[in-house]
């Protein structure tokens, strides 16, 4: 029998053997408490990640415990005109600002693979309590008080009167108060950002999709994962093929921990604004 002849015959088995391995996948509800101490990871002070899967049909989460008190925030500087930036990379953007982990955020347009490129924010932008892109007032964003406290509010009330230090847009608001607020939505990769009570903690999480292993999240299911990691307000950024997550490895670099977009290698696509984290302590 031939070589290729032999494989055809087993593309048969190896479909059959995937399906019992995600059928059979027992639920894994990786909550603040219930997910394990020893399931987090130390970056560095004030900083932890981990990776796990969770969930029937099966998820793969990468996610992100920040210590608002010993960690600072690091964001995509505003471009040359209001509503723009620079498109970069997150793995650009995180050797850029020295960051030991970082995100995906704001919403933008055009979509695009070249560094360099000029791209527009679908969203809101405070930088030292200055206002660089207008807020999509049906959209919430990630705003930082003067304390470094994190809140997520409606883009619709934000200005430069209001007092935020710093605010990244996203889309829509998933958790308020511990309670769902999500809409109905179909399942997709997802980068979503939660508070702790008092806003001193950040929960992110990117949930990959579009792939066998990984079914992605509709947004009510991704605000429960929000509080399962100890989350009591939540929201979403940019999702799809946009959704990313760096961390900084132990040799010191940072690299891509999820897939952001199909092929092989995986292919990042060029950002708009990224939220980097970085320790104090460094």
């Amino acid at each position: 029998m031939g070589r290729l002849s032999k494989v055809l015959l087993r593309l048969p088995l190896l479909a059959a053997l995937a399906v019992a391995s995600c059928a059979t996948l027992p639920a894994a509800h990786a909550s603040g408490s219930a997910l394990e101490a020893s399931a987090w990871r130390a970056l560095s002070p004030g900083m932890e990640y981990a990776s796990f899967a969770w969930g029937i049909p099966r998820r793969e989460v990468h996610a992100l415990r920040i210590d608002l008190a010993r960690v600072d925030v690091e964001v995509t500087p505003p471009g040359k005109e209001f509503g723009q930036v620079t498109g970069r990379s997150l793995l650009d953007f995180a050797r850029e600002f020295g960051c030991e982990a970082a995100v995906n955020a704001t919403p933008f347009y055009p979509e695009t693979w070249r560094r360099g490129d000029t791209l527009y924010l679908s969203g809101v932008l405070i930088l030292d309590g200055k206002m660089y892109a207008a807020p999509a007032h049906r959209y919430v964003a990630l705003a930082f008080d003067h304390d470094g406290k994190a809140n997520i509010v409606p883009q619709a009330g934000l200005g430069d009167e209001k007092g935020w230090n710093t605010a990244i847009g996203g889309f829509f608001e998933l958790l308020r108060g511990g309670v769902i607020v999500a809409r109905k939505s179909p399942r997709q990769p997802m980068t979503v950002v939660g508070t702790s009570e008092g806003g001193g903690m950040l929960l992110l999480a990117v949930i990959e999709g579009r792939r066998p292993a990984s079914a992605g999240a509709s947004e009510a299911e991704a605000a429960q994962l929000l509080i399962d990691l100890g989350a009591t307000e939540g929201m979403s950024f940019d999702g799809g093929g946009s959704s990313e997550m760096v961390i900084v490895g132990d040799n010191g670099k940072p690299h891509l921990v999820n897939w952001p977009a199909p092929g092989f290698p995986p292919i990042e696509r060029v950002l708009a604004t990224c939220l980097g984290f970085r320790s104090k302590a460094r």
